[in-house]
């Protein structure tokens, strides 16, 4: 797993996630399908702020995990 979003950064958490899926995937951020056709960023990013929350999704077939102002991608 990596971490290293946290609530407290410039980058929002829809791009982090996304450059790490890119990372893992030898992409380019612009060729991945929008993370908006999988959860409504908004509110992940909103709920992400609370503090004890865990979410948890899926996305190009990896699980990404957001909890404690952290942002984990794990493997397929």
């Amino acid at each position: 797993m990596e971490a290293s979003w946290s609530s407290g950064e410039s980058t929002s958490l829809a791009v982090e996630i996304l450059r790490k899926i890119a990372r893992l995937e030898g992409d380019d951020v612009a060729d991945l399908p929008p993370l908006g056709r999988t959860i409504d960023v908004e509110a992940v990013e909103q709920v992400a702020q609370t503090e004890g929350t865990r979410i948890s999704f899926r996305y190009l077939g990896y699980e990404v995990v957001v909890a404690d102002g952290q942002v984990a991608i794990n493997d397929r």
